[in-house]
């Protein structure tokens, strides 16, 4: 089920409808042997982000010269390398509770493959620490300015991380993880409870035959005593702002867009999407 602020990215086929989002840091020049030190931490940032998201501090790693950038799908402000001798891009979406781990790799694996070309990719050779993973690949092209590209994600309370780098310096991949590492969400408990409130709305909706049992386990949750991060109000009208919010945080609308089975099958499953949440606040 396509949650807002989701961008489509392919999984595995079949069974349900899939599509397109760190305790431990990770340590600068992250080498095939796994010896890895920490860098100095450089200035921290927090950002808001849509779609009930809220806040993400970020920490940036000294040797990092990196900033904030205009948001393009992302639900907010990205971030990008500066200076060319490494090409960056961090961007924050809202997590998608139907995809899990697999179906991600899978994405990263036939991402990575369709931006190189002729390149063996494989998600045998996905790594995965504290809460990130990452699949890289060597860029063979006759005249690549770089000659690693990587493509990643991490979890983030009820927000999902995507990023890529394209670089020549090993150094460069560790202080990529270490600012992804860095970044915590501030308000994950508000984010998970509004976006809960709003599945258990749609849902008791539509299915009143599941409203009793879904209301009351999220009674019973530690999201029911939390208030959700508030959504800002839908623009009238079909304005371009008005399509775009409908589609990117009005959950109502993206489920409405699935079959009846997909649908049905995602309410059944809340007191899963409960328990997702809350095991991410452990994270």
């Amino acid at each position: 089920m396509r949650q807002p602020a989701s961008r489509p990215h392919p999984a595995r086929s079949g069974g349900r409808a899939t599509w397109a989002c760190a305790a431990l840091l990770v340590a600068l020049g992250l080498l095939a042997s796994g010896a890895a030190a920490q860098v100095p931490a450089g200035p921290q940032e927090t950002r808001e982000y849509s779609y009930g998201l809220g806040r993400i501090a970020w920490t940036f790693p000294q040797g990092l010269p990196a900033g904030f950038a205009i948001a393009r799908w992302s639900a907010g402000a990205r971030i990008e390398c500066l200076g060319g001798e490494r090409n960056c891009d961090v961007q924050v979406y809202a997590r998608d509770v139907t995809l899990d781990d697999e179906d991600l790799r899978i994405a990263l694996e036939r991402d990575l493959g369709s931006r190189l070309p002729g390149t063996a990719v494989s998600r045998s050779a996905i790594k995965a620490r504290g809460g990130i993973a990452w699949l890289s690949a060597e860029d063979r092209r006759p005249g690549a300015r770089y000659r690693e590209l990587t493509l990643g994600y991490a979890y983030k309370g009820a927000a999902l991380v995507r990023f890529e780098l394209a670089a020549n310096q090993p150094a460069d991949l560790g202080l990529l993880l270490q600012l992804v590492a860095s970044a915590r969400a501030l308000d994950a408990a508000p984010a998970w409870s509004g976006r809960l409130r709003e599945f258990l709305r749609v849902c008791n909706a539509r299915y009143p035959d599941m409203a009793q049992a879904n209301t009351r386990a999220f009674a019973a949750s530690r999201f029911a005593a939390v208030k959700g991060v508030p959504l800002p109000a839908e623009p009238k009208g079909d304005s371009l702002e008005a399509i775009a919010y409908r589609y990117t945080t009005a959950f109502e609308t993206a489920f409405d867009d699935h079959r009846p089975a997909a649908r049905r099958a995602f309410c059944q499953d809340f007191p899963r999407w409960i328990d997702l949440a809350r095991k991410t606040l452990a994270e």
